[in-house]
């Protein structure tokens, strides 16, 4: 009977050590203070709506937070309505306030690990007044207050640090004051703090802050608030306001909520749709064929292409010999450009960007350029595309597929219609279809496409499933500069006792475009070709071996038969270079 009796007191004593509780209050208690005093370390203590005159004082490890979504208020007539003097603490969701003159919101010193989001600070003296602690503050909002936040920590030795994330600090008298060189503030807003949004100097990135856009991601711009002046920080997106804050945070950290990148502040923007071309590893290249699935189309004049332009950061109200953008095509044409000392924008019909037509980017810069992505609503794939016989220069269209399709899937609705489909990887006409259709080509979203149909028609993209996305695989040994137009050269056949990697076309010592043989044959070579060599004339082929002994090109001589081209060189190498296609 004493074995019993002993085995069911360790049975009930063992679950109970190292647990944790849940108490909510007003359910179990009137007073924040009394439930604190009670708690054990570990326990979550939540906070139901209503206004709590208290002043809080935390000594032990717990998780302070809201019941619900409504965020009740803790103010205090004395001193700080919250101290926090325990190693690990987390307040959370509360709208924290004071009456006294000098009073401060959270308090917290001596401590090794404080947590304070999402929480409402406002009317203060000081709002978080960090003294010699680790502190995390993520998410607040924090206005009305002489200071903002302040932190004091040996600056000597920086033992202690501060990660200020995603607040939105305006309206105060200083914004954030700090001593230690071991304070970051990334993703935030620091705007219309009268005496300075910054004192000290703290580590800044991805955060829009008045005067101050030095610092990888910063921006000085207006952060365009709904009502700042009565409380309202919510960022606008309307018909006539995007607020840059919006989708431009730190992309490394995460995400939001909507799957579009963090927004700068604490309360962030409208759930929409984010676009980043991943095809070239977020990059323009120095010409680019692009087109935009993804347009805000709540704002009349954010698809207006030069707001767009500019909040890419291609282009820039000032010099145009500093824009990273040297002028914008369609249809051959040069849509946008800069003349006298301004940025000209003749793009049909309206000046605007459409996710229905695509267009070549031609850049300054030698190196690629990071895309920084479009916010806002995502085409409908079912919104038909009006295709016309009578362009000589083709249609030139946008893909707005949410995922990548084979070619045969994607123009499905015009199949008997198509004589030539042109991209940035890969160009077809439809006697080629037999020779490359295993080849699984792929038409993706957010690139430019030209095509050519023999009758009037409407193209709906059709997509069948998600495949991979295909692009151009760049050659390791042969170099040549992109242009706007290219010549197609298929490769028929290559006979060697010698492995063949890559096949280059060169005309005077200069390559033209290359291609690796990783497929098999025909190899197609875009020949990026000036006008006078367009019918092959002066053109020569070289090879790069791949037999781990020869690293070296060969030139080859050719015969050019009209359309078809014949290259010969002694046995056993022999190949047929054919179907040159008209520019």
């Amino acid at each position: 009977m004493k074995i019993v009796i002993v085995i069911t007191v360790l049975m009930m004593v063992i679950p109970s050590i190292g647990m944790s509780g849940v108490i909510i209050i007003p359910d179990d208690h009137t007073m924040i203070q009394t439930v604190i005093d009670e708690a054990n370390p570990g326990d979550t203590i939540k906070v139901k709506y209503d206004t709590y005159y208290e002043s809080l004082k935390i000594d032990k490890d717990i998780f302070l937070t809201k019941y619900g979504t409504q965020i009740p208020i803790i103010t205090s007539p004395i001193g700080a309505t919250i101290t926090i003097e325990s190693a690990e603490v987390t307040v959370s969701g509360l709208d924290i306030r004071s009456s006294h003159q000098y009073g401060t919101g959270i308090l917290i010193y001596g401590n090794k690990s404080v947590t304070i989001e999402s929480c409402t600070l406002s009317g203060l003296y000081t709002g978080i007044c960090a003294l010699q602690t680790n502190v995390e503050i993520n998410g607040c909002l924090i206005y009305d207050n002489d200071v903002g936040i302040y932190i004091s920590q040996d600056v000597l030795f920086n033992k202690y640090s501060t990660l200020i994330v995603n607040c939105t600090i305006c309206e105060n008298q200083k914004g954030v004051y700090t001593t230690s060189h071991n304070t970051r503030i990334i993703n935030s807003i620091l705007w219309g703090n009268t005496y300075a949004d910054i004192v000290g100097s703290p580590c800044v990135t991805y955060s829009s802050i008045e005067d101050w856009n030095t610092g990888t991601g910063n921006i000085d711009d207006d952060p365009q608030f709904e009502d700042a002046e009565n409380g309202d920080f919510h960022l606008k997106w309307d018909s006539t306001n995007f607020s840059p804050c919006i989708d431009t945070g730190d992309p490394e950290m995460e995400w939001d909520a909507d799957d579009t990148p963090p927004d700068m502040g604490a309360i962030h923007a409208i759930t929409h749709d984010f676009f980043k071309d991943d095809y070239d590893l977020y990059q323009y290249d120095c010409i680019d064929w692009v087109s935009f699935p993804v347009l805000n189309t709540i704002t009349n004049n954010y698809a207006e292409a030069l707001a767009l332009l500019d909040r890419q950061g291609l282009t820039t109200p000032g010099n145009h010999p500093e824009d990273i953008l040297n002028y914008v095509e369609y249809e051959g044409n040069g849509v946008i450009t800069f003349e006298t000392n301004e940025w000209i924008n003749n793009l049909p019909p309206d000046g605007d960007f459409h996710s229905e037509q695509g267009y070549i980017f031609h850049l300054q810069v030698e190196e690629p350029y990071p895309v920084k992505g479009v916010s806002g609503i995502w085409k409908n794939e079912t919104t038909p595309i009006t295709l016309y016989a009578n362009k000589p220069e083709g249609n030139w269209i946008g893909c707005f597929l949410t995922e990548p399709a084979l070619i045969q899937d994607a123009f499905e609705s015009i199949w008997d219609e198509w004589t030539e489909i042109r991209s940035e990887h890969w160009a077809l006409t439809r006697e080629q279809w037999e020779e490359f259709q295993r080849r699984n080509w792929t038409v993706n979203s957010g690139e430019l496409y030209i095509v050519k149909v023999e009758n009037d028609c409407n193209l709906v993209w059709n997509k069948e499933g998600s495949v991979p996305p295909f692009t151009r695989e760049q050659t390791d040994y042969f170099t040549y500069v992109e242009t706007a137009d290219y010549m197609p050269i298929l490769v028929d056949t290559v006979y060697s006792d010698t492995t063949i990697a890559e096949i280059a076309v060169f005309c005077d010592d200069e390559c033209l475009g290359a291609s690796k043989v990783t497929d098999g044959y025909p190899v197609q070579i875009l020949a990026y070709t000036p006008t006078v060599i367009r019918s092959g004339s002066g053109l020569e082929f070289r090879i790069l071996y791949d037999d781990g002994k020869r690293n070296l090109s060969k030139s080859i001589p050719y015969i050019m038969y009209n359309s078809d081209v014949q290259a010969y060189l002694a046995q056993p190498l022999y190949y047929q270079i054919k179907n040159f296609l008209p520019c």
